[in-house]
């Protein structure tokens, strides 16, 4: 996975899902194979607790000196801010407007006006699928999904079933466990296959 993580986009963003699951489970995580510094930055991404490989040094009989080390890191960690650091800007520029239409449209739903119209703003976004909202005490979708007008759809026989999903239960759901956990706040989910297009 180290190697492969190193150049696949897919598997690097699955690996600190398995990190953290075995975090979960009690477990310390040592990431081997870190030959490079791409590999020893997917091990700090992934929030790995230990890295072993020729990145570090080659094997040899004795420990290498300290300073070596102290630069090594010091290098290491430079680099994992300077990757990261644009990272949060990108995502906080990319998921800001989301958030602000979602508040907006919240707002207005909370002042009476029907939750279709009250999502324009936010339906009219790119790359928005639908919206929908799951407020009542049993934690049921209220109402139909309210999807963009250029008609965003599920792709697929497999998908038909789920195409109206009033009165599903979401209680399930983390990004519902994380709203109840802290009412009042947006929320951005977890990547996840959405039911409404049939894509991440």
């Amino acid at each position: 996975m180290v190697s492969k993580g190193a150049c696949d986009p897919s598997l690097r963003r699955v690996m600190p899902g398995i990190v953290s699951l075995l975090h979960e489970a009690g477990a310390l995580v040592v990431m081997e194979g870190v030959e490079t510094r791409d590999k020893a930055l997917l091990a700090m991404d992934c929030a790995a607790d230990f890295a072993q490989g020729n990145f570090f040094g080659r094997p040899g009989p004795t420990v290498p000196e300290a300073k070596f080390s102290r630069e090594l890191f010091e290098r290491l960690w430079q680099d994992f801010r300077g990757r990261v650091e644009p990272q949060i800007d990108r995502h906080r520029n990319e998921i800001g407007p989301y958030q602000n239409a979602l508040g907006y449209a919240a707002s207005l739903m909370e002042s009476g006006i029907p939750t279709q119209a009250a999502c324009r703003g936010f339906l009219e976004l790119p790359h928005t699928d639908r919206c929908f909202v799951l407020l009542d005490e049993n934690e049921v979708q209220l109402g139909a999904n309210v999807r963009p007008l250029d008609g965003v759809t599920a792709a697929g026989a497999r998908f038909d079933p789920l195409g109206d999903a009033a009165g599903a239960n979401g209680s399930r759901r983390h990004y519902f466990r994380r709203a109840m956990e802290h009412p009042g706040r947006g929320q951005v989910s977890r990547p996840h296959l959405s039911l409404a297009g049939a894509r991440p």
